[in-house]
């Protein structure tokens, strides 16, 4: 009996963490959630994401990756990122930012991402130090594409 009532109180902790907060005096003074509305986003009907990355360092050199097939240093700041999907630029959105995963510093700068002319399966990415100029820097791309 005694399991059984432990397994009822944590079920009533896990199923209402709004109330369980507010009885016990938790949250330190932030709002709750409302009360009997969803604590969790709704699945999206259909929504089937396929998802990419490649890690880029700053000599073009592909690092790592998630169907990336190639990386390529074109110019200074100048580089071309080839992934496995072939309708990259209609189905999919990108995002990157200068990083690598190494302990450490990175260099200053950001990343701009663009559809690589030419083809339907590759990026083209340019990298800015903290003035604008180009230049060499490493970076992580993430691409999130539509299912098919």
């Amino acid at each position: 009996m005694k399991k059984l009532l432990s397994l009822s109180a944590l079920a009533l902790i896990v199923l209402s963490p709004p109330a369980f907060a507010q009885a016990r005096g938790l949250n330190n003074g932030r709002p709750l959630p409302p009360q009997g509305g969803p604590t969790v986003a709704p699945q999206l009907a259909g929504f089937n994401a396929r998802v990419f990355a490649a890690e880029v360092a700053q000599d073009g050199t592909l690092v790592a990756g998630i169907g990336a097939t190639l990386a390529q240093r074109i110019a200074t700041g100048a580089y071309v990122v080839r992934f496995h999907p072939t309708n990259l630029h209609t189905a999919c959105f990108w995002t990157g930012t200068v990083a690598d995963r190494n302990p450490g510093l990175v260099p200053v700068g950001y990343v701009t991402i663009d559809a690589r002319v030419g083809t339907n399966n590759a990026i083209f990415v340019s990298t800015f130090d903290q003035s604008g100029n180009y230049a060499d820097r490493p970076f992580i791309i993430n691409i999130i594409c539509r299912g098919r």
